[in-house]
């Protein structure tokens, strides 16, 4: 059984205020996010979704390299009361990020002589971009407790995009057209941002301290490796898709994979939010009880979305996307069965992340795409969205063996209730 003291049980609430705070702002802000993905996708159909999808997720690949794990570290530090200079430092460092990318794909563009394609990844990266600085602003909100606050701007990002797509394609306006009505409608959300921190958070300092900055890119390393295989992982199937496929396949496989993608919120946002706390109780005795608590959480919920994405995937797909996307309900069956494994692999990574193993978190994830690639290359060709949805499967349940071998440690120091397993084994039933 649990050891529980009062101390325990105070960590125990508060991470459940943390993270149910943040899981609800996140599913708010979201939803906005989802709401335009389906509007974009019943204007343009699946092959036209397809397209857009490829051009949108490039754009989106490169604004992460504007972080690179450097959020994950910010927030560690800021939440951990480090040196004052930090934030500046934080800021310093995400600055040099930006104009690196920046000044990258501009050199892209101006060598492709402004191809229109080309014209709008740029126009998309720089809206991408602003909301990676609204993020990045939210996450210092967050190091402070002020969860709500983080949770208003990224819903004033994300309603402003919506509203703004709205406008674009309601006037049949073109890609690129669309891509800078976005830019415009994140210069609101960006202004707040900036705000709130300068007024709220009251960071100390007025400057960066250079041995801080270095000391953030030091620390961020492992996890920018890390966030880079993310990314790859992430993306790989639509890229491969759309190599081997054709647009209308690889439409059909991003529609399920948004709605395989909306549930991250929920583990992610359970994640996020208890990670701060993970981080101070690392070597307390409420630290195995707060990580078990929250594994059982996760995995428990990650069964019974699967239930949901099996039993009633083709009317979720086809009200929400339409009849033309019907098909995309076997891949979103598929994708359903790695439910589990996803929500247990935001706390497994989070786990490695807390307890400064890094480097193992790089080496899992690493072989979760190359489970992924592998087995994309190998059933994407005969099958189409439903074996990127395999392999995407099968990737997560490889992510879950590694990174829970490597948090046993943290999690075997008192037995599991008997209960638990008896309700997970019958969550489906």
């Amino acid at each position: 059984m649990f050891r529980m003291t009062a101390l325990g049980v105070s960590s125990l609430r508060a991470a459940f205020a943390a993270g149910t705070g943040k899981t609800a702002w996140d599913v708010v802000s979201r939803s906005l996010s989802f709401a335009m993905s389906v509007l974009v996708a019943r204007e343009l159909g699946a092959a036209g979704y397809g397209t857009f999808a490829v051009y949108w997720y490039t754009a989106w690949m490169l604004s992460q390299a504007t972080d690179l794990g450097l959020h994950l570290v910010s927030l560690r530090s800021l939440a951990s009361g480090q040196n004052p200079s930090v934030f500046w430092s934080a800021v310093a460092a995400k600055g040099l990020l930006t104009m690196a990318v920046v000044l990258a794909v501009a050199a892209a563009v101006a060598a492709g002589s402004f191809s229109p394609n080309l014209l709008l990844v740029f126009v998309l990266l720089a809206a991408h971009i602003m909301a990676s600085w609204v993020e990045f602003f939210g996450v210092v909100l967050r190091s402070k407790g002020f969860i709500a606050r983080e949770g208003l701007l990224l819903m004033a990002l994300r309603f402003g995009w919506l509203t703004a797509a709205f406008w674009a394609l309601s006037r049949n306006a073109s890609l690129t057209a669309l891509a800078g009505a976005l830019v415009l409608a994140g210069v609101p959300a960006l202004g707040a941002a900036m705000a709130l921190v300068r007024r709220t958070v009251h960071v100390q300092g007025s400057s960066a301290a250079r041995h801080e900055t270095v000391r953030l890119f030091k620390e961020s390393l492992p996890l920018a490796l890390g966030t880079i295989i993310t990314l790859l992982y992430l993306r790989a199937d639509l890229f491969i898709l759309a190599a081997l496929r054709d647009a209308n396949e690889t439409g059909l496989f991003q529609s399920a994979f948004r709605l395989f993608e909306a549930t991250f919120v929920l583990s992610g946002g359970i994640a996020a939010g208890t990670f701060p706390i993970l981080a101070s109780q690392m070597g307390t005795p409420r630290f195995d009880v707060l990580s078990r608590f929250l594994l059982v959480l996760l995995a428990g919920i990650g069964g019974a979305l699967t239930c949901v994405f099996a039993l009633a995937g083709e009317p979720i797909i086809t009200i929400l996307f339409g009849q033309d996307f019907r098909l995309a309900a076997v891949p979103l069956a598929i994708l359903g069965l790695g439910l589990v494994p996803v929500f247990a692999n935001a706390l497994t990574t989070h786990l490695l992340v807390a307890s400064g193993r890094t480097r193992r978190l790089v080496l899992a994830l690493g072989v979760r795409l190359a489970v992924g690639v592998s087995l994309d290359l190998v059933l994407v060709p005969p099958l189409g969205a439903a074996g990127a949805a395999i392999a995407v499967t099968l990737a997560e349940w490889s992510l879950l063996g590694v990174s829970l071998t490597w948090v046993l440690d943290l999690l075997r120091r008192a037995p599991l209730p008997r209960h638990v397993s008896r309700e997970q084994a019958s969550s489906c039933s």
